[in-house]
């Protein structure tokens, strides 16, 4: 009995055997064959093909409208966020590079603020040996190179400020987004193995990663920025301060050089005026036509006089009207800190209170506006004037036909003298036009800075009484 029993039980494993070797290539066909109609998006999904999926989508036709929408919208705020997601990780990496490079830069700067401004003295003497049409070029790139470092303080006091605004901000940020870090990770818990073919949820899922990615990298940013706080706050304020002591150096050799240029420019007028006079006296005995024109001549170059003088006044208000916008700005700013921080104390009313009686008056302001106004329309008719002229003179044959048929009574040798004399007349009335005109286009310049400036001045009055005004309502 025992033997029949070891004799079956040896059958039945031979059996088994062979049938477990006939079932291992199925087993290996089964686990080499892919699961149908499943699939899981890549871990770094691209824009492009957010793209390329969106627009499958919207080109399809048999699908149900709310759920193309909804799909749409998923895929919209996909592309959205991998968009900052890489603006975020862009900014990371030159905040890393600017992080590694600023213990260098730093010890630059402080070797920068170290050195001395330039002379006022040696500006001065470098300016009075130069000709004229140098000391003009030299303003004028003096004027660009002011513009553009008060553009980069501007810029250095923006970043600087920025910095110290969202550093207080990015513990809180960070903390909001490690909670919807965490909420997202379930939502996409309940969207494993979502197949493709799945329209809005998959769409829902590529949406939920694509803002994980972007949480993802705005965390790090932040991280890196709390790391760092203390290094950037003081290489974007030594940036600052750099950046302030050269607007303070180019504005001297700015103001000296522009001072040289008024006075040639005003000594040159002159000195055309008085040749333009000259020239007239030894014109007194021929024909009135002949007079009329050196009178042409001297009006013109009077006129030069006069606007040289009109453009150093407007200088001077520029330069009065930009100090008081500055000191407004100033004033302004204190009061708001002081509001927002301290209490409002019998004694902080009183200085406020004087602050608001001095404020700016708009009606001073809107009568120079009115003024200037009309200053400028009238600088364009001269502009016009000045065209007519140079397109005349630019083909002054009919000019010289008139002028030379009134003296036909001149010898040949006085002749000669006189078309010469002529032509240097002409010469001279274009050369003052040119100046003219020069002159005229800078006043009509000053005339909309000026107007740009007091405008500012106007707005920041009004907004700093308003300011006063409801916090110190026994002012009125």
């Amino acid at each position: 009995m025992q033997g029949i029993f070891t004799k079956t039980v040896g059958i039945f494993l031979i059996i088994s055997s062979i049938e477990l070797l006939l079932a291992i290539p199925q087993i290996q066909a089964q686990q080499s064959t892919p699961p149908k109609a499943v699939a899981t998006p890549s871990k770094s999904i691209t824009i492009d093909e957010l793209k390329a999926r969106r627009t499958a989508i919207e080109k399809m036709k048999d699908i149900d409208a709310k759920l193309k929408a909804d799909s749409l919208k998923y895929l919209d705020g996909a592309i959205a966020d991998l968009n900052l997601s890489g603006e975020s990780n862009n900014k990371t990496q030159e905040l890393s590079q600017l992080i590694k490079v600023a213990p260098g830069r730093l010890k630059m700067l402080r070797a920068e603020l170290k050195k001395p401004f330039t002379k006022l003295e040696t500006a001065e003497k470098q300016a009075q040996q130069m000709d004229t049409t140098a000391l003009e070029q030299q303003l004028s790139q003096e004027a660009a190179k002011l513009a553009e470092e008060k553009s980069k303080l501007q810029d250095w006091n923006d970043r600087l400020t920025a910095e110290k605004n969202t550093i207080s901000q990015a513990s809180e940020k960070m903390a909001t987004a490690a909670s919807r870090l965490s909420e997202i990770q379930t939502d996409l818990a309940t969207l494993s193995g979502v197949a493709e073919i799945d329209i809005g949820n998959y769409a829902r899922m590529l949406s939920l990663k694509s803002e994980r990615e972007k949480l993802k990298a705005e965390s790090k940013l932040n991280e890196l920025r709390q790391q760092s706080h203390n290094l950037l706050v003081e290489l974007f304020g030594m940036e600052r301060d750099v950046a302030r002591k050269a607007v303070e150096n180019h504005s001297t050799l700015f103001t000296v050089w522009q001072a040289e240029v008024q006075k040639r420019r005003q000594q040159e007028a002159a000195q055309v005026r008085q040749d333009a006079q000259g020239d007239l006296g030894l014109t007194q005995t021929l024909p009135k036509i002949i007079q009329d024109q050196f009178d042409i001549n001297i009006a013109l170059s009077t006129e030069l006089e006069e606007s040289i003088k009109e453009e150093a006044l407007l200088n001077e208000k520029k330069e009065n009207y930009q100090s008081r916008l500055k000191a407004l700005e100033a004033n302004f700013a204190t009061a708001k800190r002081r509001f927002e921080l301290t209490e409002l104390s019998e004694a902080m009313g009183l200085a406020l209170r004087k602050t608001r009686l001095n404020l700016p008056s708009t009606n001073l302001y809107v009568a120079d506006s009115r003024a200037r106004e009309i200053r400028m329309s009238d600088i364009s008719e001269k502009l016009i004037a000045l065209d007519e002229m140079s397109r005349e003179l630019s083909s002054p044959q009919a000019l010289l036909q008139r002028l030379a048929d009134s003296v036909s009574f001149l010898s040949d040798v006085d002749r000669q003298s006189f078309d010469l004399k002529i032509q240097e007349l002409i010469a001279k009335r274009i050369e003052v036009i040119e100046k003219l005109r020069s002159g005229y286009n800078r006043i009509f310049k000053l005339l909309q800075d000026n107007e740009f400036t007091a405008q500012e001045i106007v707005n920041s009055s009004t907004k700093f009484g308003e300011l006063l005004d409801r916090h110190l309502l026994w002012i009125r």
